[in-house]
């Protein structure tokens, strides 16, 4: 399940430009999908560990 909420996750979390609870949960539970606190921590963990690998680019 936690697989089926991590590209609803992802497009939040671009969408609002920030990694937060508060932003995951709003749009997971907008889609009428289930999301209880253990799934919620798993997937900031994920994503998380997503942005916090990828590549820093500056431009200027």
């Amino acid at each position: 399940m936690t697989e089926e909420l991590l590209p609803i996750a992802r497009r939040a979390v671009t969408e609002a430009g920030k990694v937060t609870r508060q932003v995951v949960a709003d749009a997971i539970r907008g889609q009428n999908r289930p999301l209880n606190n253990d799934r919620l921590t798993v997937l900031m963990r994920r994503l998380r560990a997503e942005t916090s690998t990828k590549p820093v680019t500056k431009t200027g």
